[in-house]
């Protein structure tokens, strides 16, 4: 028969502390003891415990043992611990310690005092966090102040959920495969129940301590709970939840917080820009430290705005800003203008729009570094249709043969079919693959000339306000070094008409660049891959209409699983070659990368080992990203 410590009489104790608080991460003891039971029946809330602040008054001696004894072991271990206790005849005993699971804020405020207690270092507490903990800084919160709760319990993950009333296993996995969003409700949960919480959207529980089973589970895998909610019944006859006066019927929707509270209706949310959390902000300048001069993380941007924003959340500047979004609306004009070759102040007009905007955009930046992609889109696309157009020549001629000499519109007549003849011109069936970006810019060299003068006079404005920009030029889907040797030539005219300058890089997006870097390498400063556009064109998709049908037609057939995701050994393998073939030729080029993978450490360390050194990505994944690429460099030493 087993030992059980605990219960030998009814003068022993057992104590379950934490070494720390688990929801804030205060460096202050907190836990349970029971006289007379063992350290489980607290942990499956089978005993009333009492708080350990109880223990210090009645028994401050056991109570200053058990707390030199938590101070040793969280330093042996270098972690917070849950350590279960007994107190037997005048001694204690340490029945077992384990690694403590806390909550988000929890853990950034630990690992702060740990460092400066001098118990780890800032690399070890680095690669103690997963990209999750920083995820979480980010998650939905409630736009609006708390309402009245249903109930309230201990919190665990810090993330927002709204989703459904789900009373039983069966419902929160059926829930779950048809893709919505089960809370689950239960009194108790238990290891059995381990697939049908992983997967529910949140948990609720009556039954529940700081140190129960579900309280671990939630904060190791970082979901949302409302933990031992005071008052909550869960009625499966009636298939209602009951927490004082109120009723939650299955199916209700329902909003728990991360602070534990459980409201009633789906809450308004909001994923918030930025996050406040100091003890977070100081963790992530030590992950900055660690990749500084090594690992650069930028994010992309289109307004003002979000170039302040990319300032905010730490990135070392904005790796890519697309020109569309200054042409969008009434703005699209400016694009017909400066192509019309009857209209003469198009070009100045597209200029001064252009220079106007970026001069904004640069005043932002401060002295980080900023990349303008240039013009991507086929000109079709800023086109009116053409059966409109071809519908409005048709009237304006129609008038023309009735007024005779009298026809007053001849000048917007010859504008439209100017404009439909450019349409014809710049025609093609397949966008994706058509006459758009450098090809673009080298059938119109008026628009190519246009956004570099705009870029340069942009930045000169802004240097002359006080800015100081560090400002690239970033050439998409380039395939030929002729290309970039023709788009070199007008700006090194214009930069020494201009008196500014700035660095020239080439998006790699087609095999053909991978294969040809040598010659691409020699004439510019900085290559950078779109691993979404190589992996369009290595698979000869179009990822929003693969995803829709065809990746999953063929996942089910087991012929492919979603090449978007991840790292994929063919975009991989013509990365590297390109990667050699540029340090060989330049070794000092710089080489970045954009993808939407980089939660994952295993993918910043893949592309890090090719030699890649910068990595771009939206602005919520950049403190994710700057965890992650601190971790590979501290993994790879």
């Amino acid at each position: 028969m087993p030992m059980l410590f605990g219960n030998r009489s009814i003068t022993t104790s057992s104590t379950v502390l934490a070494t720390r608080n688990l929801v804030t991460g205060e460096p202050n003891i907190n836990g349970e003891f029971a006289v007379n039971a063992t350290c489980r029946d607290i942990v499956i809330s089978q005993r009333d415990p009492l708080p350990l602040e109880t223990l210090s008054k009645e028994n401050s001696d056991v109570f200053n043992k058990i707390n030199n004894i938590a101070k040793t072991l969280e330093k042996y271990f270098k972690k917070p611990q849950i350590i279960d206790y007994i107190y037997e005849n005048g001694e204690v005993y340490v029945i077992q310690s384990n690694n403590a699971q806390l909550t988000a804020p929890g853990r950034f405020r630990a690992a702060k005092d740990m460092v400066d207690s001098g118990i780890i270092t800032k690399a070890e507490s680095l690669n103690n966090f997963e990209p999750a903990d920083v995820a979480q800084l980010l998650a939905p919160s409630l736009t609006n102040a708390e309402p009245t709760p249903f109930c309230k319990g201990i919190p665990s993950g810090k993330a927002c959920v709204v989703g459904k009333v789900c009373l039983t296993n069966e419902s929160v996995l059926e829930a779950a495969k048809k893709g919505e969003s089960p809370i689950f409700f239960k009194k108790s949960i238990a290891s059995t129940d381990f697939e049908a919480l992983m997967a529910s959207s949140a948990v609720v529980t009556n039954i529940g301590t700081d140190y129960s089973f579900v309280s671990a589970v939630t904060r190791l895998f970082r979901k949302t709970a409302a933990i031992g909610c005071e008052g909550l019944i869960v009625d499966l006859e009636n298939n209602v939840v009951k927490c004082g006066s109120n009723t939650l019927n299955v199916g209700d929707k329902v909003t728990v917080t991360g602070t534990g509270s459980v409201l009633v209706d789906e809450q308004e949310l909001f994923n918030p820009e930025k996050h406040e959390d100091e003890f977070a902000k100081e963790v992530l300048t030590w992950a900055d430290e660690v990749r500084q001069d090594k690992i650069n993380v930028f994010t992309i941007a289109d307004t003002s705005s979000e170039v302040q924003k990319a300032v905010e959340i730490g990135s070392d500047g904005v790796g890519t800003l697309s020109l569309e979004p200054f042409f969008e609306g009434d703005d699209r004009r400016f694009v017909t203008d400066v192509i019309d070759p009857t209209n003469e102040e198009g070009v100045n007009s597209f200029e001064t729009h252009l220079t106007s905007k970026l001069k904004e955009i640069f005043s932002s930046i401060g002295s980080k570094a900023i990349t303008i992609r240039l013009f991507d889109p086929e000109l079709t696309s800023y086109l009116d249709k053409p059966m409109e157009l071809a519908k409005e020549i048709g009237v304006l001629r129609a008038q023309k043969d009735r007024d005779g000499d009298n026809f007053a519109s001849q000048e917007e007549l010859d504008s439209k079919i100017a404009e439909l003849d450019s349409m014809k011109k710049a025609h093609r069936a397949n966008p994706a693959i058509g006459s758009r970006s450098i090809r673009l810019l080298v059938a119109r060299p008026e628009l190519m000339n246009a956004e570099l003068k705009s870029i340069l006079n942009a930045a000169k404005e802004a240097r002359g306000s006080g800015a100081d920009p560090h400002t690239r030029i970033l050439i998409p889907y380039v395939s030929d070094y002729r290309e970039v040797s023709n788009l070199m030539k007008q700006f090194e005219a214009l930069s020494l008409e201009i008196g500014e300058k700035a660095k020239i890089g080439i998006e790699i997006d087609t095999p053909r660049a991978c294969l040809t870097t040598a010659k691409l390498a020699e004439l510019t400063d900085f290559l950078i891959f779109s691993v979404p556009l190589l992996t369009n064109v290595t698979f000869a998709l179009d990822r929003t209409e693969a995803e829709k049908q065809l990746l999953e037609t063929y996942k089910e057939k087991k012929l492919l699983t979603n090449v978007y995701n991840g790292v994929q050994a063919s975009v991989s393998e013509l990365m590297k070659i390109c990667v050699q073939e540029a340090k060989q030729t330049k070794t000092e080029c710089e080489i970045g990368l954009f993808s939407e993978e980089f939660h994952n450490p295993k993918v910043i360390s893949h592309y890090s080992e090719l030699g890649i050194n910068s990595f771009i990505c939206k602005a919520p994944a950049v403190p994710v990203a700057r965890l992650c690429a601190a971790k590979t460099l501290i993994e790879s030493q």
